[in-house]
């Protein structure tokens, strides 16, 4: 056995032994409800979930189910059958809301888990019993109208689910601690496993009958980032990163850990033991029109746990105007002798007028504007050679802050055809060229007879 579910099998046989004092092992006998009217009454769900678990606790067709279920694990019943009381599950519900201070909800369900009480034919007989007992079917009609929320994360109080999962803990954890502290013999094992699970039948039942699952055991995590994850145009005065930690499974009584660090590096940071809040790391010397990512290592407990990672990234705001989207593209190839104009985008990411000037070497054209909003810009050029590269600068200012970028772009050669591909272009050559020392078939839709040196441009 690991050190963890020791500790956790060990709580509940305190708890067994108060119950005994009730009547020799908690178990099952026939007892209808006192009182059926009690079940039409407006109580509280606390009550009338204590009433029914005490109903089919005490109903015969129901005793007889789980007895069978003992007899086939080689668990002989006990001679004696008791009576279950609201009383004992009132003094049971209380105790087990203390315990459930320190140990979380999910983890008292994982231990419950690993010894499966109730099977699904089990649960099917037992279903088919209260279906046809129209107390039973009553008093679980009422809780089903009563809202139980299991469903939700944040859970209430009182509710259905949550008042049987402390039950639940309340008898489980002492039984463990029983089991260790009193060193039980392999050869009483079996009697201790028939107490458990006879106490823990009826809270299961209905445990089950609702579907009060948890979700498997939250770690702790990180929330309300900020900046948030990949966030555009943050601002260059950022001094902090900063985010909120929670855990929900108060695991090492609520305890963590973390570090953060960032790449590029600006800042880093760290805490050891903290609890569910919100923390920053401080950064600096933010450069515009970057991306940084920071990377957060969170612990549930100390350092010495294994963390989980979480990463985010965010883009620093641009100062400058930005030069986007240039035509022809930059290192552009095979640009027919006949293009007219070049064209590009401007942006000042702080909305502000900007003033730009495009200059071309050789000189084929240029041009100038003067306070002109974000918008896409033409230069008209002219005069372009064959098999020539040509430059071309765009400056831009919005009166603060410059920007300048360079693209160039080379024009075809003379006597090459440029074919942009479609889906159903090809050419053809019937013969190769006698000047090449290659040749191959290539076909343009219906022409077939051309004889031409072919570039293909993708």
């Amino acid at each position: 056995m690991e050190k963890k579910p020791l500790i956790v099998v060990s709580l509940c046989a305190v708890v067994l032994l108060v119950v005994a004092s009730f009547g020799n092992v908690v178990g099952y006998q026939t007892v209808q409800s006192s009182n059926q009217s009690i079940i039409k009454e407006r109580i509280n769900q606390r009550e009338l979930l204590f009433q029914t678990i005490v109903d089919i606790a005490n109903n015969k067709k129901i005793q007889q189910i789980i007895l069978k279920s003992q007899i086939s694990r080689g668990i002989l019943p006990t001679l004696e059958i008791p009576i279950v009381k609201k009383q004992q599950l009132r003094r049971m519900y209380f105790i087990g809301l203390i315990l459930s201070k320190f140990i979380s909800k999910t983890r008292i369900q994982s231990m419950v888990d690993t010894y499966q009480l109730i099977t699904p034919e089990m649960q099917q007989e037992i279903n088919a019993v209260i279906e046809n007992d129209s107390v039973l079917k009553d008093e679980i009609t009422q809780l089903v109208n009563s809202e139980c929320g299991c469903e939700k994360s944040e859970w209430g109080f009182p509710i259905i689910c949550t008042t049987l999962l402390v039950m639940m803990g309340f008898v489980f954890i002492p039984w463990f601690i029983l089991m260790i502290i009193f060193m039980i013999p392999p050869n009483a094992v079996d009697d201790m496993l028939e107490l458990l699970f006879l106490f823990l039948s009826p809270i299961l039942i209905i445990w089950e009958f609702f579907n009060c699952s948890l979700p498997k055991i939250n770690h702790p995590f990180p929330s309300n980032i900020s900046p948030a994850d990949g966030e555009q145009n943050v601002s260059l005065n950022l001094t902090e990163l900063s985010f909120q930690l929670t855990d929900e499974d108060r695991g090492y009584f609520g305890l963590m850990s973390y570090t953060v660090t960032t790449n590029p590096p600006i800042g880093e940071g760290g805490e050891e033991w903290v609890r569910s809040g919100t923390y920053t790391v401080p950064i600096h010397g933010l450069n515009e029109r970057t991306q940084y990512t920071w990377e957060l290592l969170l612990y549930e407990g100390g350092y010495d746990a294994t963390p989980r990672s979480y990463t985010y990234t965010f883009t620093t705001e641009s100062l400058t105007p930005s030069i986007l989207n240039p035509s022809p593209k930059h290192n552009a190839l095979f640009i027919p002798i006949s293009t007219s104009n070049v064209s590009f985008d401007l942006t000042d990411h702080q909305g502000e007028l900007m003033n730009w000037t495009v200059e071309t070497q050789p000189d084929i054209g240029s041009g100038a504007g003067t306070n002109v909003p974000n918008g896409r810009y033409t230069v008209p050029i002219s005069g372009l050679e064959y098999f020539t590269t040509y430059t071309w600068f765009v400056n831009v200012t919005d009166g603060t802050y410059w920007e300048n970028k360079t693209f160039s772009f080379r024009t075809t050669a003379e006597n090459t055809m440029v074919l942009e591909p479609t889906d159903d272009a090809t050419i053809s050559q019937k013969q190769p060229d006698e000047n090449t020392a290659t040749g191959g078939a290539i076909a343009l839709r219906s022409i077939s007879d051309w004889k031409l040196d072919g570039l293909m441009k993708c």
